[in-house]
């Protein structure tokens, strides 16, 4: 788990890439947290700011650095729009024990 931290490991599938998140990506992760059909799954209110979105992504930064968390966008590798989110959280060290998360745009959700 740990060798996760020395460099952000990315994944590449048929039709996505997941890469580490930025403060770039705030207006495409703000489109998909102020859904209310997707922040309902996970018990969330939605967003109702782009600050909200960009205070969410600078939490995941500072976790990524003290080596709580790996948070990757899913970006569609035609275009680069991203559809998505996923979350390894809630890491305890010791035991290898994680929770894994995603949330996904809703209308690229469909098409999954």
């Amino acid at each position: 788990m740990e060798d996760a931290f020395l460099v952000f490991p990315e994944i590449k599938t048929y039709r996505f890439k997941l890469e580490q998140l930025g403060l770039g990506d705030v207006n495409a992760m703000f489109q998909i947290k102020s859904t209310p059909a997707v922040t309902h799954s996970y018990g969330r209110n939605p967003n109702v700011s782009l600050l909200q979105a960009e205070s969410w992504l600078r939490i995941i930064i500072d976790d990524y650095r003290e080596r709580k968390g790996l948070v990757w966008k899913i970006a569609d590798k035609t275009d680069g729009r991203i559809a998505g989110a996923v979350t390894l959280w809630n890491m305890d060290h010791k035991s290898l024990m994680l929770e894994v998360g995603y949330e996904l745009h809703q209308i690229i959700g469909k098409k999954v």
